[in-house]
């Protein structure tokens, strides 16, 4: 498509600065939103990454402490009796138990002791009513989750599943016996697994866990779901997109998992980036009334500038700009004001030298009808003096009334009826010449008498149609016409000639138009220039063929006399 097919829509300047406004305001807005969104986005990720590790170590630092202190206890309590814990005195059993007081007291995570007979069945506890049925019970459990290659000498961890998850803890002795248990409840975890929003699980080598505040993470049987084990990032399980920290706890049977579930951070993120987006909307629309309001107010003195000039184009070269909202508009004003006044006085000498101009062709065209109708008068007058002396007299005298009507300047206008009277004239010597063969009529309105036109504008009218109108008639009728038309004055000069052909016709009247004669009917083409200079463009002639030529006059009409 080429250049002069593309249209492009030239929008007013206060449209395309608010346009440009709301852009730049739209892109900041934009940019703001995208930085504080980036921002809070860091700093939470940021946040619960570092709150996530500090978490953990400090958590991993206090369960090993705990699992210590415990470990310790029971090692003591084995180390006593090599054989059977129920050999022992019972001062010695109450002061284990006091040692496990003072441990418990100094820990916050509470746990319960047991001593085990060779059966495996506890005999002594710190809870004092432990009854039968409790001590099967635990028994039975101990039997089902200790660990089946249990190494003498070692600190023993398990962890039991169903409705009553726990840590257990026990030491062996060196043939492997367990005669000293700890119980450990998951909800004695609670506080020290505490860690809102990331969940500490405390996970066993076999993925049992205890998560007394995070059992939502557990998969359906308690254990850690297959998605995050041994893991350390983020990762998706369940759905949920989770930021996993893990370390083995004092020995590899057991691990610490800190978790934090960044799925809530991504919704609170969702939430906060659809409030700015709705903040945005409200800010936007804010910016572009401020910003129509903005282009309004720079563009005003554009306006008041586009309003003198189009004055100026409608003709109004005296409109005033005054605009002082700044030297640069200032200066402007002045430059405008001080152009109107010079195109003013080039435009009143234009108009003085075109008055001046035309008044000359106007003369030089008044004396080409002076000539050439004095010319064709003495040729009449020549005539008569042959066939009839009286007549060629009073052709005489009626010649020498026309030469003083028109010893004036040949611009000179005249009212209608006067012109009319010394048409007259001419016509009778016309007539006196051609006795029968020519007939004459005029017929004018009362009403327009006293209007003006330029001395003697339809004689040459006259002569062209004499000339042309009786090539072919035995009898040349001559008619005019004077009417008012409108604002108009319209004069029909008619002939019973043959007329013109069309494409005669149609070059004249395309002469007429012209500022140069380029035809042989100089008569017709003077008198059109001559009502062009006078009255303007708008006014001239008209031919028409209507059994014979009609030539019409169209001038303003006009009383007052030049």
């Amino acid at each position: 498509m080429s250049e002069q097919q593309v249209t492009r829509r030239i929008l007013p300047l206060n449209v395309q600065l608010e346009r440009r406004l709301s852009k730049q305001i739209f892109h900041r807005l934009i940019e703001i939103v995208m930085f504080l969104l980036l921002t809070v986005t860091i700093i939470i990720f940021g946040w619960g990454i570092k709150r996530s590790q500090s978490l953990h170590k400090q958590t991993s630092a206090d369960l090993q402490k705990v699992i210590q202190d415990y470990g310790e206890l029971l090692q003591f309590a084995s180390d006593f009796n090599s054989g059977n814990l129920t050999n022992l005195s019972t001062t010695f059993q109450h002061y284990v138990l006091e040692k496990y007081s003072h441990i418990v007291t100094k820990q916050e995570v509470k746990a319960d002791l047991f001593f085990l007979d060779e059966t495996g069945r506890p005999y002594l506890s710190n809870l004092m009513d432990l009854s039968e049925d409790e001590a099967t019970t635990l028994a039975r459990q101990w039997q089902l989750i200790k660990p089946t290659n249990i190494k003498p000498n070692s600190l023993v961890i398990a962890v039991s599943r169903g409705i009553e998850p726990a840590l257990w803890l026990a030491y062996a002795d060196n043939t492997s016996q367990c005669k000293a248990l700890l119980k450990i409840r998951a909800n004695n975890f609670a506080k020290s697994l505490a860690a809102e929003p990331m969940y500490n699980l405390l996970v066993h080598e076999d993925y049992w866990a205890l998560a007394p505040n995070g059992s939502h993470i557990l998969d359906a049987i308690s254990q850690l779901p297959e998605a995050l084990r041994n893991k350390q990032g983020f990762y998706f399980a369940n759905k949920q997109l989770y930021y996993v920290v893990n370390s083995a706890l004092f020995t590899d049977e057991l691990y610490l998992y800190t978790v934090w579930n960044v799925s809530l951070i991504v919704m609170l993120l969702l939430v906060i980036a659809l409030t700015s987006l709705i903040l945005f909307s409200l800010l936007y629309a804010l910016s572009k009334k401020n910003s129509r309001l903005l282009a309004a107010e720079f563009t005003r003195d554009i306006a008041h500038v586009q309003t003198a000039f189009n004055e100026a184009e409608q003709g109004n070269l005296d409109y005033k700009l005054a605009i002082d909202s700044s030297l640069e508009m200032q200066a402007i004003g002045k430059g405008y004001q001080a152009m109107m006044q010079s195109l003013k006085r080039q435009m009143q000498e234009n108009a003085e030298l075109e008055r001046i101009v035309a008044d000359e062709q106007i003369k030089q065209l008044g004396s080409q009808f002076t000539n050439h109708f004095l010319f064709n008068t003495l040729d009449n007058i020549y005539y008569m003096c042959r066939l009839s002396p009286d007549l060629a007299e009073k052709m005489v005298m009626n010649l020498a009334k026309l030469l003083r009507y028109n010893t004036h300047s040949p611009n000179e206008k005249v009212t209608i009826g006067e012109d009319l009277q010394y048409i007259r004239l001419y016509l009778e010597i016309v007539k006196i010449r051609f006795r029968d063969s020519f007939k004459y009529e005029i017929a004018m309105d009362e009403s327009v008498e006293d209007y003006v036109l330029p001395k003697l504008l339809i004689q040459p009218i006259i002569e062209n149609a004499l000339k042309y109108g009786r090539q072919s008639q035995a009898v040349t009728i001559l008619e005019i016409k004077v009417k008012q038309v409108g604002p108009n004055i319209e004069i029909a000069c008619h002939d019973n000639g043959p007329g013109m052909s069309e494409t005669v016709l149609k070059r004249l009247k395309n002469n007429l138009q012209k500022e140069e004669n380029l035809t042989t009917h100089l008569g017709l083409y003077n008198v059109a220039r001559r009502i062009a200079l006078t009255y303007g463009e708008k006014y001239g002639l008209d031919l028409k063929n209507t059994a014979g030529l009609t030539v019409t006059v169209t001038i303003p009409a006009e009383k007052e006399l030049d």
